[in-house]
C-alpha cells in the first residue's frame, strides 16, 4: 500500500493540474482505488502513463464533468 500510494502521488504531483480527492485500499483485491480532478479531460492518461512507467497495472474508470470539474476514478494494480 505504502509504496502504491507513493507512486499515485508522484504521478499526480507530476500531472500539472491533477489533485487527488480520495483513495481506499482494498486489501482483498491488492488494489488502490482513488477519485481525482484533472485540468482537462485527457489528463487521466498521463496519471495512468505516469503509473504504468513503473511497473503498476491501471484501470481507468469514467471520467466526468461534476461542479464544472473534470472527475475520474482509476485503479492500481499489482503488476502482471
Amino acid at each position: 500500500f505504502i509504496d502504491t500510494s507513493a507512486v499515485l502521488y508522484g504521478a499526480v504531483n507530476s500531472t500539472l493540474g491533477a489533485n487527488l480527492i480520495s483513495m481506499r485500499y482494498d486489501r482483498q483485491a491488492g488494489e488502490l482505488r482513488a477519485t481525482l480532478t484533472y485540468p482537462a479531460f485527457g489528463a487521466d492518461l498521463d496519471v495512468k502513463r505516469a503509473i504504468e512507467s513503473v511497473g503498476l497495472n491501471v484501470d481507468l474508470g469514467d471520467t466526468r464533468l461534476e461542479d464544472g470539474r473534470v472527475v475520474g476514478d482509476l485503479v492500481i494494480g499489482a503488476p502482471s
